[in-house]
């Protein structure tokens, strides 16, 4: 199930690396060329289906982690939930195109974040 949690880092990190990027060339940390470019376009493609692929990895590794007992472990599922609601808000702005879901998809990220980190620190009891 290890494997699994820091898959989903790694997703996590290549979801948030397009917007660090972009907050490096607005501060002038780095100038962007064609590598930037091509990375934001991949990103760009690649977003939508890596965070389906965290959600159905969470799912996983929950399953994996209490041995298919089918029971809630208190911080990984605020952190699936968390991540659920961040990729609706995506989605609904998707189909809605109103950038206020935007704002609000991103600002859920931040909520992500810190359940991540609150789940990695304090893996909490099996319910």
């Amino acid at each position: 199930t290890k494997v699994l949690a820091w898959i989903n880092v790694s997703l996590l990190v290549f979801q948030l690396l397009p917007w660090v990027l972009k907050q490096m060339v607005r501060n002038r940390w780095i100038e962007p060329g064609t590598a930037y470019r091509s990375f934001l376009r991949t990103a760009r493609t690649l977003h939508r289906p890596a965070g389906l692929l965290m959600i159905l990895i969470g799912i996983s590794h929950g399953y994996m982690a209490t041995a298919g007992n089918v029971r809630l472990n208190l911080t990984g599922t605020m952190v699936w939930l968390v991540l659920l609601a961040t990729a609706a808000a995506g989605g609904v702005h998707l189909l809605t195109k109103n950038r206020n879901w935007l704002r609000v998809h991103r600002f859920m990220v931040l909520g992500f974040l810190a359940a991540v980190i609150w789940h990695y620190n304090f893996r909490g009891p099996i319910v």
